[in-house]
Order: structure tokens, then C-alpha cells, then sequence
């Protein structure tokens, strides 16, 4: 690692302080990113999104992308995280999420992400990835605008 890496992680650490990392992967969600946004500036921080990002997106060993770079880089860095898990998309199964694959490694390192499931979300897959508590359920996205903007303020207030 030279001076220059150091530099980048220092300023990105910086920079993740203020920044709220959301991701979703579910057909019938479009206006959701929207309204993250919206209510993360509303708090006076910085929203970071990935909608749509599958399971396709992660290399295989030995391998980089990079996109999956930019975004592990947003997900290891934010402040704050918040995921949700919902219908799958046609033709794919529950576990096509990006973030299924990073969940072990972010709760290892004692990050607790807010995390909203769909009544119809099988709980079962989300102990499998290392979560150890029931999600929040929300039926929509009126209830995930309520309940984010109450989570938010509550790990603020810590």
C-alpha cells in the first residue's frame, strides 16, 4: 500500500460517515430508491443506491468487476446500511440480491445493516447468509418510508 492508497481510505472513511448505502433487487420497487433518497437528505446525510444488482454481478474468484468494485467500496463504507428484500425478479430465485454474498462479512464485523423484508421473503435465506434476527416487514412503500425515516433517526440518536 503506498501513501497515495492510505490518502483514498482516509478520505473515503471521511466521506462514509455521512453516507446511508441502500440495496434492493425486486420487480414493482422503482419509486423506492427515490424515496430513500429523499428521506436520507431530509436527515442531512448522503444516499447511495443500488437498485436491481443480482447475484450475476459478483465475480468469480480470481476475477474483479468493476462494478461489483463500486460498490463494495459504497457498501464497506457507508455509515449506515439499509436493505431490502422482496418478490424475486421472473425467472430468478430469492437468493439473486448482490448483497447476500456480503452479508457474512458485514455482520462479522459487527455491522448491524437495517434490513425490510416482504411478508413473502423467506426468512430461512437470510439466517442461511448469517442474519440472526427477523427483518422489519413491510407491505409497501408508504410502510418503508415510515419505518426508514423512524430507523434512521434511531440509529442517529445511537
Amino acid at each position: 500500500m503506498t501513501p497515495r492508497d492510505d490518502d483514498y481510505f482516509l478520505r473515503r472513511a471521511g466521506e462514509g460517515e455521512k453516507q446511508v448505502f441502500f440495496a434492493l433487487n425486486s420487480p414493482g420497487c422503482e419509486d423506492w430508491p427515490f424515496e430513500f433518497a429523499r428521506v436520507v437528505k431530509e436527515i442531512g446525510l448522503v444516499p447511495i443506491f443500488y437498485a436491481g444488482v443480482g447475484r450475476d454481478i459478483v465475480p468469480k474468484a480470481g476475477e474483479s468487476g468493476t462494478l461489483n468494485d463500486e460498490i463494495l467500496d459504497d457498501f464497506y463504507f457507508s455509515k449506515i446500511t439499509v436493505l431490502y428484500f422482496g418478490p424475486h425478479k421472473p425467472g430468478r430465485d430469492y437468493e439473486d440480491h448482490w448483497v447476500l454474498s456480503e452479508l457474512p462479512g458485514v455482520l462479522a464485523r459487527g455491522r448491524q445493516p437495517i434490513v425490510y423484508a416482504s411478508p413473502s421473503y423467506p426468512g430461512e435465506i437470510l439466517r442461511k447468509f448469517g442474519l440472526d434476527r427477523a427483518p422489519t416487514t413491510i407491505t409497501g412503500l408508504a410502510e418503508f418510508v415510515l419505518k426508514l425515516r423512524q430507523d434512521l433517526q434511531n440509529v442517529i440518536q445511537g
